[in-house]
C-alpha cells in the first residue's frame, strides 16, 4: 500500500469512524493493530491529535434530554410544545447547547482530575505533544481555557509540574473560560473584593476572566499548586493584573500559603 493511500485512509475512514463510532479514541489504536501498517501510521497521531470522544457525550447527552423532555431522537426540546416557531427555536437552542468537542490532551487532564489512575495518560500526551505537536501546549478547548490553566484549576499538581517542564506559557496572561469557575468568583465579590467596584474590578468578574496560571490557582483553591508555581518553577510572577499583584489577590483570597511563598 502506497504511502500516500495510507495517509488518505488515516484521514478519512480510520479518523472519522473512530470520532463518532468509538467510546474510547485508545481504541482505535488498539484496532489500528489489526491493520497492515496502520499501527505505524497511528502510533504517534492517535494520542494528540483532536479527536473527539464523539460517543460518550452523545450517550452522556441523550441521557440527560431525556430526563428533561427533550425529543431524543433528533436532539430537540419539543415536549409540550405545539407552535411552529417556538418548536423551532427550542430545537435550534437544544442543538446549541449540546456538549461541545474537547481535544484529546484536554480530555486526558479532566478525566486525569477525576481519576488519578488516568495520570499516565495525559503524561504520555504531554510527552508526544512536544515532540510532535507542540503548538497543542497552547491549544484551547470549547472554553477558551488551555492545558496548564485546566490542570492548576482542576489541581492536577503533577500534570501541572509535566506542563511546566515541557514549556507551557505560566507567567503570562491565560484566559480563563470556565463559566462555572466565573460564577463562583462572582459569587465570594460582596465577600472577598468589598471595594472590587471601586477599584474597576467589576467588568472582569462579570465576564470570563484574564489571569495567570498562579491567580487561576488562587481562585480555584488550589494552594498546593499555587504554591509549587511560586516555589519551584522559573516562571515569573511580577506581572500586574489589573494593578494587582498575585500577592494582592492572595492576601485577599485568603491564601495565606501563597502569600508567605511570595514574600519569601
Amino acid at each position: 500500500m502506497a504511502s500516500s493511500t495510507e495517509q488518505w485512509l488515516c484521514d478519512d475512514v480510520f479518523w472519522h469512524t473512530a470520532k463518532h463510532f468509538l467510546l474510547d479514541p485508545l481504541d482505535v489504536l488498539n484496532l489500528s493493530k489489526t491493520c497492515r501498517r496502520m499501527h505505524q501510521v497511528l502510533a504517534t497521531k492517535i494520542l494528540i491529535t483532536d479527536i473527539y470522544f464523539t460517543k460518550e457525550r452523545e450517550i452522556w447527552n441523550r441521557d440527560r434530554i431525556a430526563g428533561f423532555g427533550f425529543d431524543v431522537e433528533d436532539d430537540t426540546h419539543t415536549w409540550g410544545i405545539e407552535d411552529p416557531t417556538e418548536l423551532e427555536e427550542n430545537r435550534l437552542a437544544a442543538r446549541d447547547a449540546l456538549p461541545a468537542p474537547q481535544p484529546l490532551l484536554h480530555w486526558a487532564i479532566e478525566t486525569a482530575a477525576a481519576d488519578t489512575g488516568r495520570e499516565a495518560t495525559a503524561l504520555k500526551c504531554i510527552d508526544l505533544a512536544v515532540r510532535h505537536w507542540p503548538d497543542h501546549l497552547q491549544a484551547k478547548d470549547h472554553n477558551w481555557a488551555t492545558p496548564i490553566q485546566l490542570a492548576v484549576s482542576r489541581g492536577c499538581l503533577r500534570i501541572v509540574q509535566k506542563l511546566v517542564e515541557s514549556g507551557s506559557v505560566l507567567g503570562s496572561f491565560l484566559f480563563v473560560g470556565d463559566l462555572d469557575m466565573v460564577e463562583w468568583v462572582r459569587s465570594k465579590l460582596p465577600e472577598r473584593f468589598p471595594k472590587c467596584y471601586g477599584e474597576g474590578w467589576q467588568g472582569y468578574y462579570l465576564n470570563p476572566v484574564d489571569c495567570t496560571a498562579l491567580t487561576s490557582a488562587i481562585f480555584t483553591g488550589q494552594i498546593e499548586v499555587a504554591v509549587w508555581l511560586v516555589q519551584d518553577s522559573t516562571a515569573p510572577f511580577n506581572q500586574e493584573w489589573d494593578n494587582a499583584p498575585e500577592l494582592y489577590t492572595a492576601a485577599h483570597m485568603g491564601a495565606a500559603a501563597v502569600v508567605s511563598a511570595l514574600l519569601e
